[in-house]
């Protein structure tokens, strides 16, 4: 049962880091956007 639960932590995690890399990679990406249209 601990293993279990400490797997579904692990996932959870990682959902969680991907979801995070997902909002900077699209920070990043509206940055430029913005930088393009100042230009």
């Amino acid at each position: 049962l601990v293993h279990q639960v400490s797997l579904e932590l692990g996932n959870r995690r990682w959902e969680l880091i991907h979801f995070l890399f997902d909002i900077d990679l699209m920070t990043d990406a509206l940055l430029e956007f913005e930088v393009d249209l100042d230009s």
